[in-house]
């Protein structure tokens, strides 16, 4: 079991650091996409370090940080402004 726990990891890291490479490289290029594709591979390798530790509250405050932050990251993240209706 730990084997594959840290298989997971090793997995989760290596397609975060390909994911980061591919947005530096393209630097100004970068799309919405593969901003929002570095985001979802950064979330899948802090989920893989906390499944890891198995730590069912420890998932529980993730998940709910998460959900309560993403409508604010990814528009930072791609340089997008949020706009509100009048």
């Amino acid at each position: 079991m730990a084997t594959t726990l840290a298989t997971g990891i090793v997995a989760a890291f290596h397609a975060l650091e390909l994911q980061a490479r591919r947005v530096i490289l393209a630097m100004d290029a970068a799309t919405d996409e593969d901003v929002s594709s570095l985001e979802v591979r950064h979330q899948e390798f802090h989920l893989a370090l906390m499944v890891a530790a198995n730590h069912l509250d420890l998932l529980n405050l993730a998940y709910q940080l998460y959900a309560e932050t993403q409508r604010y990251r990814l528009p930072s993240l791609t340089g997008a402004s949020l706009r509100l209706s009048s």
